[in-house]
């Protein structure tokens, strides 16, 4: 009969083990899952902001800027003279 009321209490506390620990294993992946959305999201945001930057930074829009202050091409570009041995150094 003693036998009998420990296995009894012994599956119970297995059940409720069981239960505990699956509520534990919930709340892990409602986390796992919000940090997902939160990461899917932050990558939407940077792949905005590259495509801002790469606007902003292009050659075009860096044209129309200087256009647009004013600044012209010179007529004439001064370089300075290389030595012929520069790779030998």
């Amino acid at each position: 009969m003693k036998t009998i009321k420990l296995l009894a209490l012994a599956i119970f506390l297995l059940v409720l083990a069981n239960i505990t620990m699956a509520n534990y294993s919930l709340d892990d992946s409602v986390i796992v899952a919000d940090l997902d959305s939160q990461i899917t999201s932050l990558k939407h945001a940077n792949i905005i902001l590259r495509s801002e930057v790469a606007s902003r930074g292009s050659l075009t829009q860096a044209i129309e800027t200087i256009v647009a202050e004013g600044y012209t091409t010179p007529s004439t570009i001064a370089t300075l003279a290389q030595p012929d041995n520069l790779a030998l150094r």
